[in-house]
């Protein structure tokens, strides 16, 4: 995968719950899962499948299996997967695959924030700039007090995020008990100002924000995308009222 000779996919969600942006869809088989891939996307050389053990279906959201395997097309241009999750390809212990990959999933949620973080800097940056240089009835249009007051938000909310995504960082680094509470603060955190910034700075930048002359346009559709990365905000904000205990 580090050399892009492979690419893979994760089905994140215990059977029956999958997300419904990857396109997939799911039902029990013999002695296993089903999983179908919709082909229209692009389409994985293997994939990591979240599947039940032999655990009660009160615990199904935690603890299940892992394993995936790629069988072949099947009828109607899907990708069909089949695998029990008692073989060999099992990630960690049958029943305990949940706890590790949930400890995967916050890292790399972290790791996404950081991107995120990075995305609207660079955002924030071009359009403070353009308010400075952008000159409309004889002074430039930073000078507007509406603007002034979104360009304020743009920064406390960046400030806001870099604050979380440095405290993430940190307890992933330490590997703090605190991680997966912190991962899903930092997720909602970006992906609520991610969008709010990329938005703003379309708006401020006019017309020309989304042409091939000005970046601005690249890091709203990154932000689209990144936000639902791994689950929303309204996903982690839910997530981490659970893990706080209410």
């Amino acid at each position: 995968m580090a050399d892009y000779e492979r690419r893979g996919a994760i089905s994140t969600g215990p059977l029956g719950a999958l997300d419904a942006g990857s396109k997939t869809r799911s039902g029990t088989v013999q002695g296993g899962v089903d999983i179908i891939w919709n082909a229209n996307g692009q389409i994985p050389d293997f994939m990591v499948v979240g599947v039940l053990g032999s655990r009660s279906s009160s615990q199904v959201s935690t603890n299940f299996g892992l394993t995936g395997h790629l069988e072949g097309w099947g009828a109607g241009g899907y990708w069909v997967t089949t695998k029990g999750p008692w073989s060999a390809d099992v990630i960690g212990k049958v029943d305990e695959g949940g706890e590790l990959f949930e400890k995967v999933v916050d890292r790399a949620i972290v790791g996404l924030s950081s991107e995120m973080l990075g995305s609207m800097e660079e955002a924030a940056a071009s359009t403070f700039k353009y308010l400075k240089t952008r000159v409309q009835f004889g002074v430039p249009i930073g000078s507007f007090q509406a603007l002034k007051h979104r360009a304020a938000r743009m920064y406390i909310e960046l400030e806001l995020s870099r604050s979380a995504v440095m405290a993430a960082a940190r307890a992933v680094d330490e590997d703090h008990p605190e991680l997966p509470k912190l991962a899903s603060l930092v997720k909602a955190r970006c992906s609520d100002a991610g969008i709010l910034i990329a938005n703003e700075a379309v708006q401020m930048h006019g017309g020309v924000g989304m042409t091939d002359e000005y970046d601005v346009g690249f890091y709203l559709k990154r932000a689209r995308v990144a936000e639902i990365m791994f689950g929303d905000a309204s996903h982690h904000r839910e997530r981490w009222a659970r893990l706080s205990g209410y």
